[in-house]
C-alpha cells in the first residue's frame, strides 16, 4: 500500500500574479474588480529551494504571468544554455499570447521553460473575440513567430500548445482549434471543461450574451458530451495533433501529448467508495502571500509558508489527513465547496 504521504511534489503551482490585460467572459476579471497582486519576494525566497527540487513548476494564476516582474525573477532562477539537458527545463505556464514580443521571447528562450499553454477558445475569430476580447490573428501570428524562433535554435522546448475552455457555445466547433494547431505547427492541444461553480453564483454571472450557468457542460447529457469528446480525439488523430481533454472529471490524452508530469497517482491504494482524486499526491499550490492549497480546486488553505516551510506543509498533518480522507471517501473540509470535477455528485 502506498503511504498517504509521498516524496516531493511532482508539480508546484506558484501563482505569480492576478494582473491581466483581458476580461475573458468565463474569468473573474470579467465580473469583479480583481485586486492586482504579485507573489511577494519573501515567498519566492522561501520557495527557492523547494522549487529547485520539484519535478515541474507551473506559474499560472488568475492573470497573465508575463505582466508580472516576479514572473521574470523566477525565470532567472532557471537559466539554460545550448548545453543544458532537458532535465533543466521544468517551468510551465498559461498565457493569453498577447505579450509574445521579441524581447519576451528572448527571455523565455534563455530560461528553463518546458511547456506553454496559449489560451484560444475557438478557431473562429468572431467567437474567440466574443469570449476573450482579443483578435485571434494577432495571437496566432505572435505564437507562430515564437515557434519559429524556437525551431531556429534547433530546440524542441518549450513545447507550445493551445488551451481551450470547453462550454456549450464552443463544444461542437472545437475541432477548429485542432485545425488551428495543425496550421500553426504547434505541439499539442489541451481542452478543459468550464469550471463547475455553485449554481447560485453561476446564474448571476452574465457578460453580454454569456451566462455561466447556461454554459456549464454538466447541464448537458453526459453521454452526448462524451461522444463529442470521442469525436475530438478521433479528429485529432487524423490530424496527428496530440490532444488532452479534461471534461467533467474525466481525463484522457494520447498521440504524444506531453503529460510526463501527470504520472503519479496510479499506485494509490484506492478503496471502493474512494474519491479518486490524485492531485494532493501530485501538486502543491502556493498563492501570492504564501497560502498553500492541496490543488488548484482547494476551497481552503492548508497553511501558509510564512509560518512554516513548503516542505513541512507538503508532508504535514493536514495534508496527510486530506489524502487519507480521499482514500476513505470522505470530503475533507479543505475540499468542501470546491467546484472540483472529482467531487461532482458528492456535494452540492
Amino acid at each position: 500500500m502506498m503511504d498517504v504521504g509521498c516524496d516531493g511534489p511532482l508539480m508546484i503551482n506558484l501563482t505569480v500574479t492576478s494582473r491581466c490585460n483581458l476580461k475573458c467572459v468565463m474569468c473573474d476579471h470579467a465580473v469583479v474588480a480583481v485586486k492586482k497582486e504579485d507573489v511577494s519576494d519573501t515567498v519566492i525566497e522561501k520557495m527557492a529551494g523547494h522549487l529547485q527540487g520539484a519535478g515541474s513548476i507551473d506559474l499560472t494564476g488568475l492573470g497573465e504571468p508575463l505582466l508580472s516582474p516576479q514572473f521574470w525573477k523566477i525565470l532567472d532562477l532557471f537559466p539554460v544554455s545550448e548545453d543544458s539537458s532537458t532535465d533543466e527545463f521544468k517551468i510551465y505556464f498559461n498565457s493569453n499570447g498577447t505579450l509574445f514580443n521579441e524581447v519576451n521571447i528572448d527571455r523565455i528562450l534563455k530560461s528553463g521553460v518546458k511547456k506553454i499553454m496559449v489560451s484560444v477558445d475557438s478557431g473562429d475569430a468572431a467567437m474567440n473575440f466574443a469570449l476573450r476580447g482579443i483578435r485571434l490573428q494577432k495571437v496566432v501570428s505572435d505564437t507562430k513567430n515564437f515557434i519559429r524562433r524556437r525551431n531556429a535554435m534547433g530546440r524542441t522546448l518549450p513545447k507550445i500548445g493551445l488551451a481551450t475552455t470547453l462550454m456549450k457555445a464552443n463544444l461542437k466547433t472545437a475541432g477548429a482549434v485542432i485545425d488551428l494547431c495543425e496550421q500553426m505547427s504547434a505541439d499539442f492541444v489541451e481542452m478543459w471543461s468550464l469550471n463547475e461553480i455553485p449554481r447560485e453564483r453561476a446564474a448571476q454571472w452574465s457578460v453580454g450574451l454569456f451566462n455561466y450557468d447556461e454554459q456549464m457542460l454538466s447541464h448537458l447529457d453526459r453521454d452526448q458530451v462524451m461522444l463529442e469528446i470521442d469525436h475530438l480525439h478521433w479528429y485529432a488523430q487524423t490530424k496527428s495533433v496530440p490532444l488532452m481533454t479534461m471534461v467533467l472529471g474525466t481525463a484522457r490524452w494520447e498521440g504524444g501529448f506531453p503529460a510526463d508530469d501527470w504520472g503519479r497517482g496510479t499506485e494509490i491504494a484506492w478503496k471502493d467508495g474512494s474519491i479518486r482524486c490524485p492531485l494532493p499526491w501530485q501538486e502543491q499550490r502556493v498563492h501570492y502571500a504564501g497560502d498553500t492549497y492541496a490543488c488548484c480546486w482547494g476551497a481552503a488553505p492548508i497553511g501558509n509558508i510564512q509560518n512554516s516551510s513548503a516542505e513541512d506543509l507538503w508532508r504535514g498533518e493536514a495534508m496527510t489527513d486530506l489524502r487519507q480522507s480521499l482514500i476513505d471517501g470522505r470530503v475533507h473540509n479543505h475540499c468542501a465547496g470546491a467546484g472540483c470535477p472529482y467531487l461532482l455528485g458528492r456535494t452540492e
